[in-house]
């Protein structure tokens, strides 16, 4: 059960930096992230090998979804962008063709 929550945190951490940080900033997370884990999985007394497929979730977790938050990111700029572009204001001031 902790694998899946730290799984889950990982990748939760991983979204919310991809939102206000670059991709440098991912490095300095996942090493507190994988601290974490292991001191939660030393703490409950679980094997070498299940600690470290637990930090190898997480970190896999933090990647994928730093990558998930990009890139939800950008289908958000480029829906904005569009949205202003099809503005009517914007094609008159632009002269822009209507489609």
């Amino acid at each position: 059960m902790f694998e899946i929550a730290a799984a889950v945190v990982a990748c939760l951490v991983g979204a919310a930096l991809s939102v206000r940080f670059s991709f440098f900033a991912l490095v300095p997370a996942l090493l507190v992230v994988l601290v974490l884990v292991a001191l939660g999985e030393v703490a409950r007394g679980e094997t070498i090998w299940l600690t470290g497929a637990t930090m190898l979730l997480a970190a896999i977790c933090a990647q994928v979804g730093y990558f998930a938050g990009s890139a939800l990111r950008f289908m958000d700029e480029n829906r904005r962008v569009n949205r202003r572009r099809e503005s009517p204001v914007v094609r008159s001031v632009w002269k822009l063709p209507v489609n």
